[in-house]
């Protein structure tokens, strides 16, 4: 029931879900403690809680969870070197704590995670060569590394990281031209390559994004029912709007930001009920609102940015755990203060910075060590102090 209900966006009900058999499987597990197959359930529990609660932005949970099935697929594989199974399973949780603790913003104890997961499918992919499976496990790590080593401002690793990915992205989707899943890793693959050459090298970044745009236009076309393809497609041209917007090319970033939104609006209206699909709107809405504002049309700007707001507030109460949605719904009050403070109403721009404080103040107290959230805090009070 839980993986239907996150599928539906029933982040709640899903986490209510996983809980019950979680409380189960510890029963099973503590009744007979040799018995490795509960001890993998137990893990595996773990591993899906932890995922409901880090879609919700409750980070601290989230790691307590994924940490908890560490520990357990530590002493499974420890128990069975051999066991091919239980080692993807090791990588797989400690990429899992990487992943939080890269949103945590803990950089190094993230590449330590991730570099402990590559070890395992290193290893892995030289006992198999011919597994395209543990080859792909391979690339995913090497990407994995790679965005660290972005966030750490390390951008020549990051680029050889990447280009390690992409290499082996290439020979899996040759090796496999009609695999579809192979052909989204290589989208995925020039992405990441387009990612790191961004910030220094435009041109070339621009190339390898419309080539992860070109995959995924090739993928959606063949299959226009496919949703998730349609999605990303859609995130494909919000990369290439956020290079061309960089560039100061703001008409054509404006064009790829509404190939985006047209998708993404058909998505939400053929299912209404699907947060993802919302949440993906407001995205969208508020790229468009941010080259318009750029552009100096604030009057379209604000439509865009209300559009936002509206969608957000709806998500927030939908599911007022989900931290992810809060934030969006602080950011999306703060670009409206934008604007009017633009149009000189100084009055509904305070109005708007303080309903973003408020949110901002909830988030810093759910979780003090969130530096992200503490500069959130300081940069609204600074806001409603210039204003005030």
């Amino acid at each position: 029931m839980g993986n239907a209900q996150v599928a539906q966006g029933n982040l709640a009900g899903a986490l209510a879900s996983y809980r019950t058999g979680l409380a189960i499987t510890e029963q099973l597990s503590q009744a007979d403690p040799s018995n490795t197959d509960w001890q993998h359930h137990l893990s595996v529990s773990y591993g899906k809680i932890g995922n409901v609660q880090l879609a919700q932005g409750n980070l601290a949970d989230a790691l307590a969870s994924y940490r908890a099935d560490l520990a357990i697929a530590e002493r499974l594989a420890k128990s069975d070197p051999d066991n091919t199974g239980w080692q993807n399973d090791l990588a797989t949780s400690h990429n899992r704590v990487g992943d939080v603790e890269v949103k945590q913003g803990n950089l190094a104890a993230a590449l330590a995670s991730f570099r402990s997961s590559l070890a395992i499918d290193e290893r892995l992919a030289s006992t198999d060569p011919s597994n395209a499976n543990w080859q792909n496990a391979l690339g995913i790590s090497y990407d994995r590394i790679g965005d660290v080593e972005t966030a750490q401002g390390k951008l020549s690793d990051a680029l050889a990281s990447y280009r390690a990915g992409l290499a082996i992205a290439e020979q899996l989707s040759r090796a496999d031209p009609t695999n579809v899943g192979r052909q989204r890793s290589l989208s995925v693959s020039y992405y990441k390559v387009g990612n790191a050459l961004a910030q220094g090298n435009r041109g070339e970044a621009l190339a390898s994004y419309r080539a992860s745009l070109a995959i995924l236009e090739r993928l959606a076309n063949a299959d226009p029912s496919n949703a998730s393809r349609q999605d990303d497609l859609a995130i494909a041209h919000d990369r290439l709007g956020d290079v061309q917007e960089e560039q100061g090319n703001l008409q054509d970033a404006l064009a790829s930001y509404r190939a985006g939104f047209a998708i993404r609006e058909r998505l939400a209206k053929a299912d209404p009920t699907n947060t993802s699909w919302q949440h993906g709107l407001s995205i969208s809405y508020e790229k468009v609102g941010n080259v318009l504002l750029e552009q100096g049309n604030l009057a379209d700007a604000l439509t865009s940015y209300r559009r936002d707001v509206e969608i957000s507030e709806q998500l927030s109460k939908t599911d007022p755990n989900n931290a992810s949605w809060q934030r969006d719904l602080e950011i999306a009050y703060n670009k409206i203060a934008e604007v009017q403070a633009a149009r000189d109403n100084p009055a509904e721009a305070l109005a708007a910075y303080r309903a973003g404080l408020a949110i901002a103040e909830r988030l810093a107290k759910l979780d003090p060590s969130n530096a992200g959230w503490q500069h959130d805090l300081s940069f609204s009070y600074n806001k409603v102090g210039d204003l005030a």
